[in-house]
Order: structure tokens, then C-alpha cells, then sequence
């Protein structure tokens, strides 16, 4: 009896080391081959490339279909900061700024320029349709967590005026300036003036349809969708927001803007009249409709699978398919593509890239993207192919404006 017991039990013991060798072998059931990282099961079969967290006993860390993530990124809804060993260092308090949202407006020149969207992080979640006090300065950020006003000594009450007031002033108006318009807001009285947001009867908003400017001498960005216009009434009528007049310095004795609306009032302005397209419905300002090319299912699957022939030495590109790629297309030029090829998970930062060529500005959304011309299964990155003669100063111009 006694040696039947001992037998079973070394049995039991084989069994027990035999399973705690397995675990052992693939305890966190995580595996690097060739760069990338898989998850095994407990019994050592392959089930993809890992997405999620890993911890090690210097902290945290996460993997992105098998690449560890390098930069502060937003996971499930919450923003991480990481550092360049890709250990996390916490929840990202902080600005970012967003190349999926920007406007345009005019310098003082006249030159085209950019205002890039900002959004504000606290703790890892983003800051939406609410006041916040940074540096000691008054931000909102509205419903999409863009910021609508950029920082101010004290928090905006607009001073309303009465129902019979609001008739009167779109009558004025209806009568003197537009007889098919109607009104839409009433967005505060400035000194003596009374701004209003009028628009066509009948007019029917469009997604992408939106009007920006920025004060050519007041640095105040300002957008609003097209097909509304913003007015001021003061005692002698109504003019348009941007309005101004041109009036000599008393200092340089030159001529100088003079505009209707100053730099503070218009900031208040834009704070209320995103007020009212949040309560309206508007929540976001699309950009435009692209007018970009497009390639067939069959072009894009092409570049795909030479872009990653391209790649094959990098451990960074290793396990990843051709159909798991994303292609940005600007336009074939003499019979070569301009291209971005990413992995989808590389969209998920906020990082900036602006590329300077032959005079024009070509915006990329994250320093991870690289823009390529792709010829004869070969890519060249932009700035070499316009040095070599592959594009000319007019073939950058249409990737630009394509790119906008």
C-alpha cells in the first residue's frame, strides 16, 4: 500500500513539473520573433501579434499588433505619455495639437498660413465643453475638445438683450440689407455694437462647407460655416464682422487697419458663437470635401507589397501584411505615385511633421510617416526625388494643396 501511494505521488510530481515547466516557458505568453511581439497560449501555439499591456520589473509598457509604443498615445480613450524606451510614464496632462483639424487664414502679406487646432489632456482624459484655468489663465474647450478660447483673465458672460430687440434688429436688417435673410443668434453687445448671425431662408448647412479668417493684425483665429454671416449693428447700420477701415497712424503717419472688432472682443465673440453651434447641433467643423485622387483597389495593393519589400530588412515592418497597411495618396506625377503606406495603429498620435520644399509647406499628421515617390517598385522619400528631378516645383505645389 505504502508503495503504491509513493508511486502515485512521484506520478503527480512528474505531472506537476511538467506543467510548471510549460507555464514557465511561456508565463506572460508573450514572445518576440524577428522585432515584433506574439502571444502564445499556455501550450506554446501562436495567436497573432499582441495588442495591450506588458509589465517588466522596470514598469509598464503596451504593444500596438506587436510593436511596443514609443510616444504618447491615446488607448481606449485615455492619453499615456511613454518615453523612447516605451516605458510608461503615467497619464498625459498637457496640449496636443491635431494636423486633422487646422484652419487657414491670411498673414499680412496675404500669404496662406495655418493655425493648427489644439486640445487640452488632464490626467489622461481629454477636456470637452468646459472652462479650465491654466497658468493662471481662463481656456474653454468645447464638445470636440478643441480649444475655443486660448487664454483670458476671466471666464465670458455674454449680456443678453430682450426678445422685441432681436425682431427689431432682423427687420433692420431684412429691410436694409437682405430680404431673404433671417436671423440665428444674437452673440453680445461690444461698447456701442451689437454682433448677430444672420443667414439665407431655407438654407440648408453643409458638412465641410466652413469660412475661417484670422485678423491680419490682431492674431485672433476665427471659423464659422459657410453660408452665415456675421454681422455688427451699430447706429449708423449694419457691416460684416471683418470690416475696416484704413486710418493714418498718428506716429508713422501711414495708413493702418482699423477693424470694427477688437482682438479681445473677438475672442469672445468666437467663444459664444461656438456656444451657439454646439446648442444648435454643430458640433464639429468638417474640412472640405477632398478633391484628391484616389487608386484602384488594385494600385493601392500593389504599393502595399512593395512597400514592404522596401521595408524587409527592418524589424519594425516584420509580420505585417499587405492588407493590414493604409495608403495616403497626393497624385501620380510622370508616371510615379506620391505616397504615404503606415500601419492603421500609427494614426493614434497627435505628433506634428511639417516638410519645407520649393517654397511650399507639406503637413504630415505624426513623425512616424514618411511621404514617398513610388516607382518601379522602388520609393524615394519626397524631398530626394524633388532634388534629383523626379517632381518639379509644380508637381510640390499640387501635393501640397492636395494635402491640405
Amino acid at each position: 500500500m505504502k508503495k503504491s501511494v509513493k508511486m502515485i505521488a512521484a506520478a503527480l510530481a512528474a505531472i506537476t513539473a511538467m506543467s510548471c515547466t510549460s507555464a514557465t516557458a511561456f508565463a506572460d505568453k508573450l514572445k518576440v520573433v524577428d522585432g515584433v511581439t506574439y502571444k502564445y497560449s499556455d501550450s506554446g501555439e501562436q495567436k497573432g501579434k499582441y495588442t495591450g499591456w506588458a509589465k517588466n520589473s522596470k514598469g509598464n509598457y503596451y504593444y500596438q499588433n506587436g510593436i511596443k509604443v514609443k510616444k504618447n498615445t491615446t488607448i481606449k480613450g485615455v492619453r499615456y505619455k511613454f518615453d523612447k524606451t516605451g516605458l510608461c510614464l503615467g497619464k498625459f496632462t498637457g496640449f496636443t495639437k491635431s494636423s486633422g483639424s487646422q484652419m487657414y487664414y491670411y498673414d499680412d502679406q496675404m500669404n496662406r498660413q495655418t493655425y493648427k487646432m489644439r486640445r487640452y489632456w488632464k490626467n489622461g482624459k481629454l477636456v470637452q465643453n468646459k472652462w479650465v484655468k491654466i497658468g493662471g489663465k481662463y481656456h474653454y474647450f468645447g464638445i470636440d475638445g478643441y480649444e475655443i478660447v486660448d487664454g483670458v483673465d476671466s471666464k465670458f458672460v455674454k449680456q443678453e438683450i430682450s426678445p422685441n430687440e432681436m425682431l427689431e434688429a432682423e427687420a433692420e436688417y431684412i429691410k436694409n440689407v437682405d430680404p431673404n435673410s433671417q436671423m440665428f443668434a444674437y452673440l453680445g453687445t461690444y461698447g456701442d455694437k451689437q454682433v448677430f448671425v444672420f443667414t439665407r431662408e431655407n438654407w440648408v448647412f453643409r458638412w465641410g462647407d466652413v469660412q475661417s479668417g484670422r485678423w491680419l493684425d490682431e492674431q485672433v483665429p476665427l471659423w464659422y460655416p459657410g453660408g452665415y454671416y456675421l454681422v455688427i449693428r451699430t447706429k449708423d447700420g449694419f457691416r460684416n464682422l471683418g470690416d475696416y477701415d484704413l486710418v493714418k497712424d498718428e506716429t508713422t503717419g501711414e495708413n493702418r487697419y482699423k477693424y470694427m472688432i477688437s482682438a479681445d472682443e473677438l475672442i469672445q465673440i468666437r467663444y459664444f458663437l461656438n456656444c451657439f453651434m454646439y446648442d444648435s447641433g454643430i458640433t464639429s467643423f468638417e474640412a472640405p470635401a477632398s478633391n484628391n485622387p484616389t487608386l484602384s483597389d488594385e494600385a493601392r495593393l500593389r504599393i502595399c507589397e512593395d512597400y514592404l519589400n522596401f521595408k524587409a530588412d527592418s524589424r519594425e515592418w516584420k509580420g505585417i501584411t499587405a492588407e493590414e497597411l493604409k495608403v495616403r495618396y497626393l497624385g501620380t506625377y510622370n508616371g510615379c505615385e506620391v505616397v504615404t503606406v503606415y500601419p492603421e495603429e500609427w494614426e493614434m498620435t497627435d505628433d506634428i511633421q511639417e516638410i519645407e520644399i520649393a517654397g511650399y509647406t507639406i503637413t504630415l499628421g505624426s513623425g512616424s510617416l514618411t511621404l514617398m515617390l513610388h516607382k518601379d517598385g522602388t520609393f524615394t522619400e519626397i524631398r530626394e526625388a524633388y532634388e534629383k528631378g523626379y517632381l518639379t516645383k509644380s508637381d510640390i505645389k499640387k501635393i501640397a494643396n492636395y494635402n491640405k
